[in-house]
């Protein structure tokens, strides 16, 4: 069963979780996008969402986050994420080319 093995070291080893909603994680790919010229996945952009809209539920000074794209849908991106920066996606897709 999934987490059968790592929710319980997790919960043993790591502080509580934050919630972040989809539109703050699409506003963050955005973000990602336009001032870090890197494409993030939804999975990928929750952390750096969670330090964006909910910092005041973080303790400490540094915090550090890490931004994955491998899992990608640019469909959604084109559909939700692209609303949101309002970006064409021939500009979206020169800067993809661009990374490989």
């Amino acid at each position: 069963t999934p987490g059968e093995l790592t929710f319980p070291l997790m919960k043993k080893y790591c502080g509580g979780g934050i919630v972040v909603t989809d539109e703050q994680v699409m506003k963050t790919i955005a973000l990602a996008f336009t001032r870090l010229r890197i494409v993030i996945e939804p999975g990928g952009a929750v952390a750096l969402a969670s330090a964006l809209f909910r910092k005041d539920e973080i303790q400490g000074d540094t915090v550090i986050v890490v931004l994955t794209g491998g899992n990608t849908d640019f469909k959604t991106i084109k559909e939700r994420g692209l609303q949101i920066i309002k970006v064409p996606l021939k500009i979206l897709l020169k800067v993809l080319l661009q990374s490989f």
